[in-house]
């Protein structure tokens, strides 16, 4: 019967077939090797389970377009496409792509231009490996168009369809298939995307918009806890301020001292008047949960006295789950007279902010548009300094005879990429030295009481090897500094000076109104009582009492790390069930002097 077979007719097809089945495995290697991946990373299982995701893109393909030549090609460009995007985002923020960064393509395209795209050899290897393969099926399958009657097209995509189900539902049991657990790796999307393949991880994402229930979540033990702190909160505001202060929050992009990460010789000193100033002053220094990129995570912990730790990791809370009205610093100072302003020199709709700010309480959101024309001077491509606390002034001014004024402002000047490496990024910081001093003598001389606080958002992601050596795999205690960044409160009055060693963005508002002698709610108060115990918490773990940095991976969550994780879900996601008390405070014994 052998005799009988066409193989001139049936090899070419046989050979279309061959490599309509090696595709989807050559868009994976695309996407894994321009992460750098190390394909002996990846753990056996999720081998499968990416080729089954990749599969499933070039069957798609197939059904829309009904010529192999052409799904052929349009896959491999697609994924060429997608492992050029995750590589550059990996390398310039560290973190890979996640499924809710479309909600911030705008914000990435306003900054895409002072970024290096330069080729390395990864990506030159890849890019011709694509070439060759184009030409390839260019040259050896058909291009004719694959004709299907439309009850055969039904059945073929209802197939389709239930394979898709079939997948994820492989995807999704993995852990109950005895194959492996996602959980694994879900502290660091890194860690997670190299052991378990791009598009496995990404999918894995998908199941991480919501947030479930901690252990142990009970409502009403929040209700009995928020009784307990009330008689300590109404103590407290008896005993308070006589005079509210101009509150004034600068939360400065890329501000950091990387002298702890490497020797800068010389240029140690790059911030001479930030490092001594010391008169009526708090200083420490903050652990972060961002590294070269989302600002808007540290301002969210900031505003809201939340933390990343209990969130998945890669989260954008701006953009997944602020979407109502919340308990935030700026809505318990409203509560107390003041006014409150934000202020940031760039689109109004990066990071979600034009939504986001009237969710947290402010009343008037100022943005690049609306910067008074002689305060729009420029560097690399983004307001200066200057401009930016030129702008600051002239708002204050505004507000501050109508009574105390909250005014938060969000830099840009010292923004990513830095294509003179680490000495372009200490010029920048001179820079904003000298307008800080600058900002810090004219509000010395205003008679109102004024309280700065000065922070950074996260350090600076340096492609001149200036991390190199500083991963995953190194000591926490030396990892963690890339992700500490200075603050200080200042008064234009005489207040107790201290440093405070490290602490975290969600206490600062507490210990901003603390120094301020403003009232608090019951959450405050306890956050100022449980630092003794937790003075830090990031996404790298915690600091306990001893000053010992716990890793959650080897040490689980405390007592007060587990408190902390059911206060935040109640507060940002249990509607039904959330404790107004533990957030918010009664109005009473207000009546302060301005």
């Amino acid at each position: 019967m052998m005799d009988k077979i066409n193989w001139k007719k049936w090899t070419p097809k046989l050979g279309e077939l061959l490599l309509a089945l090696a595709t989807p495995f050559l868009m994976f290697l695309q996407v894994e090797l321009l992460e750098e991946n190390q394909l002996y990373n990846i753990r056996e299982p999720f081998y499968f389970i990416n080729y089954l995701w990749y599969a499933l893109i070039l069957g798609l393909l197939l059904l829309a377009l009904r010529r192999l030549r052409y799904a052929l090609m349009t896959a491999g460009v697609i994924s060429y496409v997608i492992g050029l995007a995750n590589h550059y985002v990996l390398e310039f923020r560290g973190i890979p792509i996640l499924p809710w960064d479309f909600k911030s393509f705008g914000t990435a395209m306003d900054v895409a231009g002072n970024y290096d795209y330069s080729f390395d050899s990864y990506t030159w290897a890849v890019t011709l490996v694509t070439a060759c393969y184009l030409l390839l099926v260019h040259f050896s399958v058909s291009k004719d168009r694959i004709e299907v009657k439309s009850k055969k097209y039904v059945a073929i995509f209802s197939t389709y369809l239930v394979f898709a189900g079939a997948v994820w539902y492989l995807h999704s049991n993995f852990g109950l298939l005895g194959m492996h657990n996602w959980t694994v790796f879900a502290w660091n999307q890194k860690i997670q995307y190299q052991c378990c393949g791009v598009a496995a991880s990404f999918m894995e994402n998908l199941r991480f918009m919501d947030v479930g229930k901690p252990a142990d979540y009970d409502p009403e033990k929040i209700r009995q806890l928020a009784l307990e702190y009330a008689g300590e909160q109404q103590e407290k505001e008896d005993i308070g301020a006589t005079k509210k202060p101009n509150i004034i929050a600068i939360m400065d992009e890329s501000f950091a001292d990387i002298s702890m990460i490497k020797d800068l010789g010389e240029d140690a000193e790059y911030m001479p008047f930030f490092d001594n100033l010391t008169e009526n002053t708090i200083r420490g220094n903050l652990n972060v949960s961002a590294f070269g990129g989302n600002t808007c995570n540290t301002e969210f912990e900031f505003l809201t006295s939340l933390s990343m730790a209990f969130l998945p990791s890669g989260s954008v809370p701006y953009q997944q789950y602020v979407d109502r009205d919340l308990s935030s610093l700026c809505r318990i100072l409203k509560k107390q007279g003041y006014s409150a302003t934000a202020i940031h020199p760039c689109k109004a709709s990066n990071w979600n902010r034009d939504k986001v700010y009237p969710y947290l309480g402010f009343d008037e959101f100022i943005s690049e548009n609306d910067f008074s024309p002689e305060n729009t001077s420029y560097l690399r491509g983004y307001m200066s300094d200057q401009a930016d606390f030129d702008q600051l002034i002239e708002e204050y001014e505004k507000r501050r005879v109508e009574g105390p004024a909250f005014l938060f402002n969000v830099t840009m000047q010292n923004h990513g990429g830095y294509d003179g490496g680490t000495q372009m990024y200490i010029n920048l910081i001179r820079e904003t030295d000298k307008e800080l001093k600058r900002l810090i003598e004219y509000f010395e001389e205003q008679p109102e009481p004024i309280l700065l606080l000065f922070f950074g958002d996260h350090q600076p992601n340096l492609q001149d090897g200036t991390y190199d050596g500083i991963n995953e795999e190194t000591d926490m205690s030396v990892y963690r500094n890339k992700y500490l960044v200075p603050f200080v409160i200042w008064a234009n009055y005489d207040i107790e000076e201290s440093t405070v060693g490290d602490t975290s963005p969600g206490f600062l508002a507490p210990l901003l109104l603390q120094t301020a002698g403003l009232s608090m709610p019951p959450y405050y108060h306890l956050l100022l009582d449980n630092r003794k115990d937790v003075p830090a918490i990031s996404i790298n773990g915690h600091m306990d009492a001893a000053s010992v940095w716990i890793d959650p991976r080897e040490n689980g969550k405390d007592e007060i790390t587990a408190l902390y994780e059911q206060l935040q879900y109640n507060k940002l996601f249990d509607k039904k069930n959330y404790v107004a008390e533990m957030f918010e405070f009664m109005q009473k014994n207000l009546a302060l002097k301005y």
